[in-house]
């Protein structure tokens, strides 16, 4: 028994940013009203599923000799690995923040996306 356009309204504010449940409520022109929930789960897109990977940036690059940090820029949160040049694994971080490579020596170094794509960066 609808009289009219019927308007939905959520209990949340867009975007929402975690899971969370959304309760609508519904309204017709002659006041009947009506609910809903809807449960929302947010699942990480890990980097390399789309074309993220070519908008990743190493910075600063290269490290001066000053420098005890780097960061791995991108659109998407996503683990990332610093590799030495045999492949070995060094040390696991998280785009978008700073990692610590005070313990590296200078050189040359691999960043490996989960996609298996590489990235180089120098400690001068």
């Amino acid at each position: 028994n609808c009289d009219g356009r019927v308007g939905g309204t959520p209990s949340v504010t867009f975007p929402i940013r975690s899971d969370t449940t959304i309760i609508w409520t519904y309204t017709d022109n002659t006041g009947n009203i009506s609910t809903q929930t809807q449960q929302v789960v947010i699942t990480a897109c890990p980097l390399g599923t789309a074309d993220y990977t070519a908008e990743v940036i190493v910075f600063p690059n290269p490290v001066p000799s000053t420098g005890n940090y780097i960061e791995v820029w991108s659109p998407v949160e996503s683990p990332v690995s610093i590799l030495d040049l045999n492949g070995r694994l060094l040390q696991e971080g998280t785009t978008n923040t700073k990692m610590n490579i005070i313990a590296l020596r200078n050189g040359l170094y691999l960043i490996q996306l989960p996609d298996g794509h590489l990235l180089k960066f120098i400690k001068k």
